[in-house]
């Protein structure tokens, strides 16, 4: 199966794919067949709900939560929840899903297991060719790559070419320390998270996850420190398994007064400057330059889109 080979395939731009997903910062893992936890999540600040059809869901429910997907999907709509879905990797079941989930409201397909660029290949042409009969915009749902293994995780800066829907890739950090045989600690998953920032960003795609264990909500300082971290390193957000887990991600990624005043600050010199011809400028004994400006104009972006907290 190849429609790339006939004149009916264009694809989307990364621009346009990226657009889907942007914005988001805190992703809410759903069990999509347990109606009364995703009537419950509607009101808990998620980014978006990721109605899962994998793991959190057992085999004998997994036919009860294709059935409902379609009505669980309205349900989160019309509560103005933007919505994506995990489905499961092996072949047969993902193919089951992907003929459920490819309807309107899916804005992503969260894509487990991840181990080649042929894969995801397959399945977008799947999800193309779904698009076309049932008159969705083509390239309107992205692609999110879990990268849970050292494999995946070696070759994921390879993934730009070839599949334009892929969106972001998103570190499994339980799977991938299953098969390194690694104890999920923030040190020991420090340097595989940066390098899965570093894959992302060479591809142009966006990172979500944390360099920690995503299942450990207990000690909710400690799980405050790795968002932290995470987001220090350059990861664009975070899967969530719980309510909590939200909380703290919604805070660590809204931009405080103090940096926005300050980005406030540099983007005025620095257009200032360039208005007399000046290529940099000097804020507050610190020189500005134009990464300095546009990493500025960015934080102000966001805040724009999320609000900021007080703080210094």
């Amino acid at each position: 199966m190849s429609f790339t080979k006939h004149n009916i395939y264009k694809p989307a731009s990364k621009k346009q794919i990226l657009h889907t997903i942007m914005h988001w910062r805190s992703l809410l893992f759903v069990p999509a067949h347990e109606e009364r936890f995703i009537n419950s999540c509607i009101n808990k600040g998620a980014s978006a709900i990721a109605l899962d059809l994998e793991d959190s869901v057992p085999k004998n429910k997994k036919q009860h939560a294709r059935q409902n997907y379609p009505l669980y999907v309205a349900l989160l709509r019309s509560a103005n929840c933007e919505v994506c879905v995990r489905i499961n990797s092996d072949l047969r079941a993902c193919v089951a899903d992907l003929e459920v989930v490819v309807i309107t409201g899916t804005a992503a397909i969260v894509v487990p297991k991840v181990i080649g660029i042929d894969q995801l290949i397959l399945i977008d042409e799947l999800i193309l060719k779904l698009e076309q009969e049932r008159n969705l915009p083509e390239n309107g749902i992205a692609l999110i790559a879990m990268v849970e293994s050292a494999q995946a995780l070696q070759k994921s800066s390879q993934w730009g070419e070839g599949c334009s829907r892929l969106a972001a890739l998103f570190f499994g950090t339980e799977d991938f320390c299953l098969d390194t045989g690694m104890q999920a600690s923030p040190e020991n998953l420090f340097y595989p998270a940066q390098q899965l920032v570093l894959a992302a960003k060479s591809i142009g795609v966006l990172a979500f996850g944390f360099p920690a264990s995503i299942a450990d909500y207990s000690n909710l300082s400690m799980l405050r420190a790795s968002i932290s971290s995470g987001k220090s390193m350059g990861f664009d957000g975070v899967f969530c398994i719980h309510p909590k887990q939200v909380d703290i991600v919604n805070e660590v990624y809204q931009p405080i007064s103090a940096e926005i005043d300050q980005a406030g600050l540099i983007v005025k010199a620095y257009e200032l400057g360039q208005s007399q011809g000046k290529g940099a400028v000097e804020v507050a004994g610190k020189m500005i330059d134009a990464p300095v400006y546009h990493r500025a104009k960015k934080l102000l972006s966001e805040a724009f889109i999320h609000g900021s907290r007080k703080g210094s």
